[in-house]
């Protein structure tokens, strides 16, 4: 969790809840660093409390002490604010009820899905992903949807494969022999006599996944089916992934494959070599000489590869063998041509916190994803006894047209009494044929093949899902004790909000009076304006737009002219600089009053200006509408101070911040 700014704890929504002492047995007075009325905030709450908000208890124990008595001091008031706002009834009103309610439903689903279906995928795909394994296959090809004779014909035609093998013809002979992947066929090259190469997990299909990774190496898989047909496995080799590494490279191809031309351009690459060892630059050589169009533009860098990404020996060999930067390899020939090999730098694993985010997009749109969901929902149904009546549902509709059911299912065009019938189960609750129907209606008609009654099952089994989750949702806090954390740190902050809300900041801000008088009193002391240059300043993402206006006032069209002829899609803006600001507008403060500036970069990279210096406003007295801001935020302190201050005499809150000098030792 990345640190929470000490000075928005009086804010923020989320914030965590005291783990307040309601044992029996009263806690030693050196262990307790603050009381207020109920409550005896221990120490080693403090720390708990201190770590989460603080990057854990390591990160935390390194802090100062004046940075936990600090802490100690705003979180103490925003527990009191939280039990001024239960006093209050705020917990009660029906829109923060519902704000409470609303938030459980919206964050329990995806919490669900991360905890029970996508936090274990991910960590399994990093883990996998941090070996790399060498294989061989051979595919006989039958479609999944095949008749089962089909089927049978061609696992028993893999059986007679293996049973080849099993009598002396190597793996890659079968493979080139009978093999429906067309790539066991080729000469050389990934796919050749079956040889896929490195792979790691997401690489390939989950069940030839399944059986890569449960295969030890030097053995062979049992069979197995893809949707591809039926396969079969011999692992060559398993081995932890390396690091990236960044190399840069030199290539001189031979102009065909006479040995004249190989010969020639090896004694290119052999000068290349002399004069790199001479002292010239690598880059500026690749640059020149280098017919890898794509690096040498970047003076040969290829950036960080994957060490499966990169097939091609044995420059693979030579680049990960290398470990000085700056070092240059020996000349290195590959089915290319020759190269030079400069070693860059080497870039290990990323974490998995690195990388999780972008491995749990990737998980969520596996199809093992969508299993492990449908799991977790059988799973959840069982657990809330979920069932849906389908012979309520069929003696319900059993009357109707086969062709016209769905439509009037879904238009509510049913009897009131087929509609209220009770037909699915979760928990404690029932639901009706007619919130079936409605949610039908939200969603449109699916277009699934079939009879009537087939659809309205297939409606009410997918409203059930749903209906599933909602309950899961709300019995969820009395099941999972860190979820219940959660909701009740947001029930904190929603509470801690609407009394702030209440107290100091509309109040803060409406009372126009107040403010006015406060302006009133102190307007000799209010801050100055100081003296500023006046722009005007023309921008458009048109560069021939701007040309245009720059045109017309170098032709002398006055000003205001110009503005009120101004395209569409051309605004004018008037800035008051009161010096350098590191914009592009910089520049137009040493020009004359009057003089034109541009067009000029502005606002990124498809946007320009034309600016015109339109002289000075001379330093004055903040008006009462400019010093609103400063009001505001002033009287929002005060009110603060005095809400805290009764509260802290109210609830009789007393602080021992000397205590904290034992925290995290």
């Amino acid at each position: 969790m990345p640190r929470l700014a000490l000075g928005a704890l009086a804010t923020l929504p989320l914030l965590a809840a005291c783990t307040t002492s309601t044992s029996i047995t009263r806690p030693a007075a050196s262990d307790v660093v603050a009381t207020w009325t109920g409550t005896a905030f221990t120490l080693p709450e403090f720390e708990t409390e201190y770590a989460r908000q603080n990057g854990g208890r390591e990160a935390a124990s390194d802090d100062s002490l004046t940075r936990m008595q600090d802490f100690l001091r705003r979180y103490v008031d925003f527990r009191l604010k939280v039990k001024e706002a239960e006093r209050l009834g705020y917990a009660n009103r029906p829109e923060i009820r519902s704000e409470l309610d609303q938030y459980l439903q919206d964050y329990a689903t995806p919490y669900l899905m991360d905890n029970r279906v996508l936090d274990p995928l991910v960590r399994e795909v990093y883990q996998r992903q941090g070996t790399m394994i060498d294989a061989s296959h051979i595919l006989i090809s039958v479609p999944r949807n095949a008749p089962p004779a089909d089927t049978l014909a061609a696992r028993q035609r893999l059986v007679a494969v293996l049973d080849s093998i099993d009598a002396g013809m190597s793996f890659g002979e079968a493979a080139r022999k009978f093999s429906n992947d067309p790539s066991a066929q080729r000469p050389t090259g990934p796919g050749s006599e079956g040889r896929l190469g490195y792979f790691t997990s997401g690489d390939m299909v989950e069940e030839f996944e399944e059986a890569a990774y449960a295969t030890p190496a030097g053995q062979r898989s049992p069979i197995l089916r893809t949707q591809y047909g039926y396969h079969v496995l011999f692992v060559h080799d398993k081995m932890p992934v390396p690091p990236q590494v960044d190399v840069a490279h030199i290539m001189i191809v031979p102009q065909d494959g006479t040995p004249e031309a190989k010969a020639h351009a090896r004694a290119v690459v052999d000068s290349l070599q002399q004069r790199i060892a001479a002292g010239e630059d690598f880059g500026a050589l690749a640059q020149q000489y280098s017919m890898d169009q794509g690096s040498a533009p970047r003076g040969g860098d290829l950036g960080y590869m994957d060490y499966k990404a990169l097939p091609i020996e044995p420059f693979r060999t030579v680049a990960w063998g290398m470990t000085t930067p700056g070092q240059v390899s020996d000349v290195v020939e590959t089915s290319f041509g020759f190269h030079l090999i400069k070693f860059i730098g080497k870039k290990d694993r990323p974490s998995f916190d690195e990388v999780a985010p972008q491995l749990k997009n990737t998980a969520a749109r596996l199809p093992r994803a969508q299993r492990m969901r449908a799991a977790m929902l059988r799973d959840l149904g069982q657990q809330y006894h979920a069932r849906v009546d389908t012979m309520a549902i069929g003696n319900a509709i059993t009357s109707t047209p086969q062709d016209s059911l769905l439509v009037l299912f879904v238009q509510h065009r049913l009897p009131d009494a087929t509609l209220d019938q009770v037909v699915g189960f979760v928990g404690d609750s029932t639901y009706t044929l007619r919130q079936f129907a409605g949610d039908a209606v939200l969603r449109g008609i699916p277009n699934i093949p079939g009879p009537g009654d087939r659809h309205v099952v297939n409606l009410t089994q997918r409203y059930m899902d749903e209906a599933i989750l909602r309950y899961a949702a709300r019995d969820l806090p009395n099941r999972d004790p860190e979820f219940a954390r959660l909701m009740e740190d947001f029930r904190d902050g929603t509470l801690l909000f609407k009394l702030m809300e209440d107290s100091v900041w509309t109040k803060a801000q409406t009372d126009t009076l107040t403010l006015r008088a406060r302006y009133d009193a102190r307007i000799t002391g209010m801050p100055l304006l100081p003296e500023r240059t006046r722009l005007i300043v023309i921008s458009s993402d048109k560069a021939e737009e701007l040309h245009a206006v720059r045109q017309k006032l170098d032709a002398g069209t006055p000003l205001a002219e110009v503005l009120a002829s101004l395209p569409s899609r051309t605004q004018a803006d008037t800035v008051a600089m009161a010096g350098p600001t590191g914009s592009p507008l910089d520049a137009a403060l040493n020009i004359p009053d009057g003089s034109v500036l541009g067009p000029i970069a502005y606002r990124g990279q498809t946007t320009g200006a034309v600016v015109v210096r339109s002289g000075i406003e001379p330093a004055r007295m903040k008006t009462f509408e400019e010093a609103m801001p400063e009001l505001i935020s002033e009287y929002q302190r005060e009110l603060e101070n005095t809400l805290v201050n009764r509260l802290r005499t109210r609830y009789d809150a007393r602080l021992y911040p000397d205590r904290l000098v034992r925290a995290f030792r």
